[in-house]
């Protein structure tokens, strides 16, 4: 299990905003478990988020 904190969230929101379609970004710690994050992103459609993943993909991979 890969450990993400809030400091790693901070450096992917300009990454992810980026992206065309992208909408909001948010974080939320869980009640019950404060050592874990709920990450939600809006997008303007599937298709706009897919296309976002594809393109990070290519990013990081190239």
């Amino acid at each position: 299990m890969q450990t993400t904190s809030k400091n790693d969230i901070k450096q992917a929101r300009p990454l992810i905003g980026g992206q065309p379609g992208f909408r909001s970004l948010s974080l939320s710690r869980s009640m019950g478990s404060p050592n874990l994050y709920v990450l939600l992103a809006d997008w303007d459609s599937v298709k706009a988020h897919t296309r976002g993943l594809q393109r990070r993909a290519t990013h990081v991979a190239g």
